[in-house]
């Protein structure tokens, strides 16, 4: 597997992981697959120069960043 397609696979079983997490009652552990895979998808898409999908990929860390440390998810 090359290392592109590696960056491209790991944010979608990050995304998979972390919806299971926070269907299951651990929303720590799921806000932060959560956000590690909008932080890989946000370098890739400054990577390919695209204003929009940074700036999506920026909040959506952002908020889940946020919902991981604060009140256990809540």
């Amino acid at each position: 597997m090359s290392y592109l397609s590696l960056f491209q696979t790991v944010p979608k079983f990050a995304s998979v992981a972390g919806g299971v997490a926070l269907a299951t009652g651990v929303p720590t552990i799921g806000f932060a697959l959560l956000t590690g895979s909008a932080i890989i998808n946000l370098i890739g898409s400054i990577r390919e120069k695209k204003r929009g999908d940074s700036g999506f990929f920026a909040a959506w860390a952002c908020l889940n960043s946020w919902f991981a440390t604060h009140t256990g998810g809540h």
